[in-house]
Formats: C-alpha cells, sequence, structure tokens
C-alpha cells in the first residue's frame, strides 16, 4: 500500500513520483503556474487529484511517457526519507553498520559526480529515502537555475550534517567523521576510506553485511536515483539541452496542428 509521495519536478518537464511512509505530499508546476504544494491523506482524493497526470497511479509503473513533456518514474521506498526517521528518532536505534551504509551510500553518490566533473545542486536528508535494506536512495536532481550546493565542497559539509544527526554522542565514531567533513579539507576518497575503516572494526556478520553493501554499490554505482547513476549523470550534462529540444517539438507540433489543413494541401 502506498503510504506518501512526492513529485520532483527536472526542468518543468520531468517528474519523480516518490513513495515513503507518511502522508501523501505533492508538489508540481505544470503550464508555468505557480508551484503547487499539497498534503493529501486520502488515497480517493489523491488519485483524483493526479489522474490526469498518471493513469492508473497504483500500478506498478517503470517508465510511462504520457505525452511530449512529462515523463513519470514510479519508485517506493519503505524506510521513508531519512529527514523523517531522524525527525522521529527512528535512527537513534539504528545500528552502526546502517549508519554506515547510509553514509558510504551518500559519499559514493558524490565520488561519481566528482568523478564526472559534477555536484549535487541541493543534497539533504529530505532526498534521501531509505529502503528495506536501509540503503539510501537521493532523489532530488532537479536542475535548479540557484542550488544550495555550490561545489563538491558543499556536499561534504552536508554529508558531514547528516552523520552528525545520524551519531549519538560527540564521541562515538559517526560523529568525529562527521566533524571531518564539516571542518577540514578532507577529500571524498578519504571520506570513504575512513567509512571503510570503520568497518572493519565490526564483527564478522555486521562486516559481511556492510561489504556486501559496499560491493553492490560498487559494482552498479547503487545510490542511484532512477536506479542508474548513469542516467543522473546522462541527466545533468544532457538535461537542458534535451528540455529545449523538447520545447521544440512542443513549437512543431503546435504548428503543425494548427496549420494542418494548409500542410495536407501542400503535400
Amino acid at each position: 500500500m502506498i503510504n506518501a509521495s512526492s513529485f520532483f519536478s527536472i526542468d518543468k518537464d520531468y517528474w519523480t513520483l516518490v513513495c515513503s511512509k507518511g502522508r501523501f505530499f505533492i508538489e508540481f508546476e505544470i503550464g508555468g503556474k505557480a508551484r503547487e504544494k499539497e498534503y493529501i491523506d486520502s488515497e480517493r482524493r489523491y488519485a483524483s487529484k493526479l489522474y490526469h497526470l498518471v493513469p492508473h497511479i497504483f500500478a506498478k509503473l517503470e517508465k510511462i511517457e504520457l505525452d511530449q513533456n512529462l515523463f513519470i518514474r514510479y519508485e517506493y521506498f519503505p524506510g521513508g526519507d531519512l529527514y523523517s526517521l531522524i525527525k522521529s528518532g527512528e535512527t537513534k536505534n539504528f545500528s552502526l553498520v546502517q549508519k554506515l551504509k547510509i553514509g558510504y551510500g551518500v559519499a559514493l553518490s558524490i565520488k561519481v559526480l566528482e568523478d564526472n566533473s559534477l555536484f549535487h545542486p541541493s543534497l539533504t536528508d529530505k532526498y534521501i529515502f531509505i529502503d528495506e535494506n536501509t540503503e539510501p536512495h537521493i532523489v532530488s536532481y532537479t536542475f535548479m537555475p540557484e542550488g544550495k550546493h555550490h561545489s563538491i565542497r558543499d556536499n561534504i559539509i552536508e554529508l558531514g550534517n547528516i552523520l552528525e544527526k545520524l551519531g549519538n554522542d560527540k564521541n562515538d565514531k559517526v560523529t568525529s567523521l562527521s566533524y571531518l567533513c564539516k571542518y577540514s579539507n578532507i577529500s571524498i576518497d578519504i571520506i570513504i576510506s575512513k567509512i571503510i575503516m570503520i568497518a572493519n572494526e565490526l564483527n564478522e556478520t555486521e562486516n559481511e553485511i556492510f561489504n556486501k553493501y559496499v560491493n553492490t554499490a560498487d559494482t552498479n554505482s547503487n545510490i542511484k536515483p532512477h536506479n542508474c547513476m548513469t542516467d543522473l549523470l546522462k541527466a545533468y550534462k544532457n538535461g537542458i539541452s534535451h528540455a529545449n529540444s523538447i520545447i521544440e517539438q512542443m513549437i512543431d507540433m503546435e504548428y503543425i496542428t494548427s496549420n494542418k489543413k494548409d500542410l495536407i494541401q501542400n503535400i
């Protein structure tokens, strides 16, 4: 059962529907209208509200192209968003290996972007969703003209903020690592190596759980909005030009439609 959802737009042409625990949450902008935000507690109202955007909203949607300027992707993360988990106090019960998986996942996503001369324009715990294996998924990749973050350094500082919220006290290893992220010029590679070093001190079972995640993440770039980091990189690099081509197509279609009779006569 879907318990909550969020729309995130990319260049006003693309949308991601993200489901988590809690109330329904809708955020969208269409046709240049002012952004709309609405909390909805009723599945019936929710389906009615979005029916014109997402037919069969409760079906398992992978990729649906509804028209030339709207693309929908559906994902479900039963753990909910990290911000809500932290706020509710649930993360205080997380084991060290669970916290390290979240830290490693976010750090890896930063590294992948840095390796491609990119960075997250906005990285916060509100956009990190947790799946059933306590693995993080970053779902915010909107193309904002002005983002909160302007460099990889900003991303690393935010990683420090996230780790600090996950830490239990000033003396634990997660909190110590958060301070390094926030107050030193530590590189993302060293952060990743330090997370692995902490994990090596876990008991055999927990270390095996962590290493299994690391292997999956490294192999598949598994901090992957839209289930593929390659898609994210491609989107960052090509998103603006792609949006422009969509606009051109829409103009062409409008021209063809409005001049259909004349065009046919001239063929």
